[in-house]
């Protein structure tokens, strides 16, 4: 890819050492182990690899197809699109975040570190009652999910935390919280509830405010 990248995700990805990125494919064999989280929670489900390399990879990546040209394998340990924690913590530190969530054998689905001063009520590490959650609905600037919880459970989108996102439950807007360095938290109250993200930057906002001022009347 050629692209512009959010500086958390270029820390996450490749780590904080890394510079800017060009045309960048992924090099770190490291990734690559079964143990390392960072592909799964990233929701990566295929590997591509050019048929003329043969790197070494972790027991969750299966074979699915090959070609003269790339060999592709799928992640049997992917996170879901969208997901309940088991556990929440508040973090104050984002390079010990960092280090935490790039750290082998982290699960982030057992475990949410939020950056955040507080959090409303939430339940403790310990067994929870069962909890859903089904996509219903996705595009480039919104997604919809259908929930179900028993009680106040945080629910952890494999997407990055961004700017000019805003999430609503049931039309009524609910604050975003920076989970495990870079991906999106959200609180769900009990109940069955429909969660809903939508991509409004305020660049947008501005221009629209801009645009309608100068028309002529």
């Amino acid at each position: 890819f050629s692209s512009m990248q959010p500086r958390r995700y270029v820390d996450y990805l490749f780590g904080p050492d890394m510079g800017e990125l060009t045309n960048e494919l992924l090099k770190d064999a490291q990734l690559l182990r079964a143990e390392s989280p960072i592909l799964s929670s990233l929701n990566v489900k295929y590997l591509l690899i050019p048929a003329a390399l043969h790197p070494r990879l972790g027991d969750n990546f299966r074979l699915v197809h090959r070609s003269a040209q790339v060999q592709t394998y799928q992640n049997l340990a992917v996170y879901p699109r969208a997901y309940f924690a088991d556990e929440v913590r508040l973090a104050a530190d984002p390079a010990a975040v960092l280090r935490a969530v790039r750290a082998d054998g982290f699960d982030g689905r057992r475990l949410a570190l939020v950056e955040a001063p507080s959090l409303p009520a939430h339940p403790a590490a310990g067994p929870h009652a069962p909890a859903q959650v089904q996509e219903k609905q996705r595009a480039a600037t919104h997604l919809t999910f259908a929930t179900s919880t028993a009680e106040t459970r945080l629910l952890v989108l494999s997407e990055m935390y961004f700017p000019g996102w805003q999430a609503f439950v049931d039309g009524v807007e609910t604050p975003i919280y920076r989970t495990n360095y870079v991906f999106r938290g959200v609180l769900l109250p009990p109940g069955q509830h429909e969660l809903t993200f939508r991509y409004r930057p305020r660049s947008l906002i501005l221009g629209a405010a801009t645009s309608g001022s100068s028309m002529p009347w």
